[in-house]
């Protein structure tokens, strides 16, 4: 079921809401798409989050983002600053912040949002 969740809703419980407690050693699978969080470490005890995503491809990558034939390229297309270019070669400085981002905008409008900010100014 598509949701968008305004700021102060994602600080309220949702009415669909279903706690998991698991125990030391369990582990939770969730589709990417499912509207998740956790709650935060009451206890003495770190807790350790550890996330892995399956990519939607079966085809594995071979690229070595450390050689030096693409940290050449990289250096040039840093020069250019081309953000979707970057991150074809692994670079992409709104990582973190896109990563994560479901269920904060309508998916159209944020690609909108997204695009118009990448685009590079006319010359």
């Amino acid at each position: 079921m598509p949701l968008v969740m305004s700021p102060e809703q994602r600080k309220r419980s949702h009415p669909d809401e279903r706690l998991i407690y698991v125990k030391a050693g369990d582990a939770v699978l969730i589709h990417n798409n499912l509207v998740h969080s956790r709650t935060r470490n009451h206890s003495d005890c770190d807790r350790i989050h550890v996330s892995v995503v399956y990519s939607l491809t079966c085809m594995r990558s071979t690229i070595d983002f450390a050689s030096m034939d693409l940290q050449e390229i990289l250096s040039e297309a840093r020069k250019i600053g081309g953000p979707r270019l970057l991150r074809l070669f692994g670079d992409d400085r709104n990582y973190n912040e896109r990563y994560n981002c479901g269920f904060l905008q309508n998916d159209e409008e944020m690609w909108v949002d997204w695009i118009s900010s990448e685009q590079r100014p006319s010359r």
